[in-house]
């Protein structure tokens, strides 16, 4: 999962990235949403909280396959997701 965070990492410095991950309670970080200038600083702390969230994200042309990878069981994208979830019904929010 170290080589996804990395590769995902090189988002941040292009203008569009768009989360793919599930509804974050409070408002955060809703699914779909979209960053003009790669990931936002505000998210560091919730990202250091649960690092599988920074894999759910994506450049915006890539949404379609991060979007089918999330549905195969097995893919970082999937893991990513439920965890991200575990994450969400532990209270990690």
């Amino acid at each position: 999962m170290a080589n996804s965070l990395s590769k995902k990492a090189k988002y941040e410095l292009q203008d569009k990235v768009i989360y793919c991950g599930p509804n974050i309670p409070g408002g955060v970080l809703s699914k779909y949403r979209i960053f003009i200038d790669g990931i936002p600083e505000y998210l560091d702390t919730l990202i250091d909280k649960c690092p599988e969230i920074k894999i759910l994200f994506a450049n915006v042309a890539d949404l379609a396959k991060v979007d089918k990878a999330i549905g195969i069981k097995g893919t970082p994208e999937q893991i990513a997701y439920e965890k991200v979830m575990k994450f969400i019904s532990k209270g990690g929010v």
